[in-house]
C-alpha cells in the first residue's frame, strides 16, 4: 500500500487550514453550538479545493495523448493512502455530511 506520492499529502493541510478556521470563526461569531456547522462547511469547501486541485495535478500531460494510461505520464501520480488526490474530495464531502449528521442527532 502506497502512503503518499507526489503532492497527495496536500489533502491534509488543505482540509485543516480551511475547516479549522471556519469552525473557530463560526464559533466566535455564532456561539459554540454552531461550531460544527462551520467545520462542516469548511470540510465541504476543502473538498471542492482538493477535488479541483487533484483534477488539475492528475490530468494527463499534453504530450501523452497517444498513451494516456502509460506509467509515468502524470495520470494519478498524486495520491494519498492509495487514493488519487481528487477522490479525497468525495471523502471530505462525506466527512462534512457525517459532522452534520452527528451534530443534528
Amino acid at each position: 500500500m502506497i502512503i503518499q506520492r507526489g503532492w497527495g499529502i496536500l489533502v491534509v493541510p488543505i482540509a485543516v487550514l480551511i475547516s479549522v478556521p471556519a469552525g473557530l470563526g463560526t464559533r466566535a461569531a455564532l456561539g459554540p453550538s454552531f461550531a460544527a456547522f462551520g467545520v462542516a462547511s469548511g470540510l465541504a469547501a476543502s473538498a471542492l479545493a482538493v477535488y479541483f486541485l487533484g483534477q488539475h495535478l492528475n490530468e494527463p500531460r499534453s504530450s501523452d495523448h497517444r498513451q494516456p494510461n502509460r506509467p509515468g505520464t502524470g495520470r494519478d501520480e498524486h495520491i494519498l493512502l492509495s487514493l488519487p488526490m481528487q477522490h479525497w474530495g468525495f471523502v471530505l464531502l462525506a466527512a462534512s455530511a457525517l459532522v452534520l449528521v452527528v451534530r443534528l442527532v
